[in-house]
Formats: structure tokens, C-alpha cells, sequence
């Protein structure tokens, strides 16, 4: 279980984006594959399938195919294939494209699949710049490669990597700033709706409902959701300690979303978002900043400087030498 956990987290920290890419592909996977065609092409139940291709949708899977499943099969190879990790550099594009062709597509496309659609593109120029056979290679990781770049491979890696942090501070901020003009979020009640039922949580959980109908506990929860979200827009700001913290309270809110409101595929993409957002550029290249942990090994605390073992190559797992 330790040595699982090791490689987990040294994952994290040497192939954030490979980890984050099939957080992404995963959310997509679960929406084309256990979702009907009625549900995702239908405005209405009874209605003809409804796909609009004007504009650059015309060039989107939905479109192009001669029917809703063999671009859905499309989607799902696609979806494996990043998730399997071959290849990171040819299967960057695709991914792209399919996230944007079922954003497209969708008659009533939620925030998993926009921000699937988003970052799959911003992400395409770091794929695209990764040699490797496998994105999951920890011998030489994505950060082994950084010294025997050129510069403008690492201008170029640089300025995607900001530009999808922004992206998802942007997102965050957004969403606590526009739950502040909500009359519900403003006076404290909005949880109490959430988890009494409104966004169909299992009714195992009436129990807890009844807990949060205390209004100290509502109004605490409603505008602690909102403090989280803003703090997570500004995440990439803070010390690696606290912005460790923070980021583990998002997965915990996230958890949160998916269990009251089942937003699985949402719930996944953020997740890939929060990886994201645990990325650290330095003179090493790009890293998560999660501590290091050897097999058999207990973590080192992460607090901006590299412990001793991630200088003196001769201590190290043979994975992190190239670091």
C-alpha cells in the first residue's frame, strides 16, 4: 500500500500533466459512455437528435460522422488512448478535438465538458513538445527532459503552463464571485437546499440534511464554499504548504459535489485542475509540488527547497535521478 502510494505521488510530481490529461480524458469517457444519445443530443424528450454544425462546430466528430456512434466511438478510443498514456505527443491533438467536438455537439453542455474543452487545447503545445513513448514514464520523467531543452521549448512550455493556471483561477474566481450576486449563496441558505435533497443526494444522507439545517451551520458551509473558491483562484500565489492544504480542501469539495449532485465527469475534470494547479515552474523545469516519497520511505515536507535526496543523486530512486 506504501509503495502504491510512492509511485502515486511521484507520478504527480514528475507527470502532473499525464495525470492530469487522464483525469480529463476519464471525465469524458463517463459522459459518452454512460449517457444515452437522448439525454446529450435532445432539448427536449421526444424531440429529433439536436446537433447544430454552423461555424467551426462543422469540423467537430458529431458532424463529421455519419452517425452519433461511431463518433462516440471515436471519443472512447481516444479516451483510452490518452489514458494509456502512448504516445503523448500524437495523441494530444485528438484529445483536443474530441473535448471541443462534445462541447459542441451537447444540447446542454455542463462545466466538466467546457472545461474539458479548455484545457484540453491549452495543454496540446506541452503534449506536443513531449517526445517520450509513454506519458507515464517516471525514467525519464516529463522534469528529467527540461536541461536538454532548448529555450524556446522552454518559453513555449512556460507560457502554456501559466496560461492554463490563469484559466483555472479564472474559473474559480468566477464561480465564488457569481455565487456572491445569488440571493440563496448571500443570505446562508444555498447549502441547506443542496443537501436536503434539491440536487437528488441519496436519501441515506437525510441524516446529515437534518444537521445542516442549523442556520450557524448553513450560513458557516455556504460562505466557507465561498472563501474556498476564492482562495483556490489564487492558489498558484501561495506557499507550497498552504497551497497544498488548500488544494486537498478542493478535492474534499469536489468529493462533496459529486456525492450531493452527481457530477461525476465535473467533478473529475476539476480534479485534473487541481493537479494543475500543484505545478511549480523553477529552475528544474515543471514539478508538482507534493513531497517526495522513496519506497519504504516516509514523505519529505515540501516547503519550496528540494530535500537533500532531490540533490545528491546517489540517495535517489533511480525514477527521480534525472530530476
Amino acid at each position: 500500500m506504501m509503495q502504491s502510494g510512492a509511485v502515486l505521488i511521484n507520478q504527480l510530481r514528475q507527470n502532473p500533466i499525464q495525470v492530469a490529461r487522464s483525469l480529463l480524458a476519464l471525465s469524458t469517457l463517463i459522459t459518452i459512455a454512460a449517457t444515452s444519445d437522448k439525454s446529450l443530443f435532445r432539448l427536449v424528450l421526444g424531440a429529433e437528435d439536436v446537433i447544430h454544425c454552423d461555424g467551426v462546430a462543422r469540423v467537430g466528430a458529431y458532424c463529421i460522422s455519419p452517425s452519433t456512434h461511431i463518433a462516440t466511438a471515436m471519443g472512447v478510443v481516444i479516451c483510452l488512448w490518452v489514458i494509456s498514456g502512448i504516445l503523448p505527443r500524437w495523441s494530444a491533438l485528438p484529445h483536443a478535438w474530441f473535448a471541443f467536438s462534445l462541447d459542441v455537439a451537447i444540447s446542454i453542455p455542463e462545466g466538466g465538458d467546457q472545461v474539458n474543452h479548455n484545457l484540453t487545447f491549452l495543454i496540446v503545445v506541452i503534449c506536443i513538445l513531449d517526445g517520450r513513448g509513454n506519458g507515464w514514464s517516471l525514467n525519464p520523467g516529463a522534469i528529467s527532459m527540461w536541461n536538454e531543452k532548448a529555450s524556446l521549448y522552454k518559453w513555449a512550455v512556460s507560457f502554456s503552463l501559466v496560461a492554463i493556471q490563469v484559466q483555472i483561477s479564472i474559473i474559480y474566481l468566477h464561480a465564488a464571485l457569481g455565487k456572491v450576486a445569488v440571493r440563496e449563496w448571500q443570505e446562508g441558505s444555498a447549502f441547506y437546499y443542496i443537501i436536503n435533497g434539491q440536487f437528488g443526494l441519496p436519501r441515506i444522507f437525510d441524516s446529515i440534511g437534518a444537521v445542516f439545517s442549523a442556520p450557524v451551520l448553513t450560513v458557516g458551509v455556504s460562505w466557507g464554499v465561498i472563501a474556498l473558491e476564492l482562495i483556490l483562484g489564487i492558489a498558484v500565489l501561495l506557499p507550497n504548504r498552504i497551497r497544498i492544504s488548500i488544494i486537498t480542501l478542493g478535492v474534499l469539495f469536489h468529493i462533496g459535489i459529486i456525492v450531493a449532485m452527481g457530477l461525476w465527469s465535473f467533478g473529475l475534470a476539476m480534479f485534473a485542475c487541481l493537479v494543475i494547479l500543484t505545478i511549480k515552474l523553477d529552475n528544474n523545469g515543471y514539478h508538482s509540488i507534493l513531497p517526495i516519497i522513496k519506497r519504504g520511505h516516509s514523505p519529505h515536507a515540501s516547503n519550496g527547497k528540494q530535500p537533500s535526496a532531490y540533490k545528491n543523486n546517489a540517495r535517489m530512486s533511480p525514477e527521480l535521478q534525472n530530476e
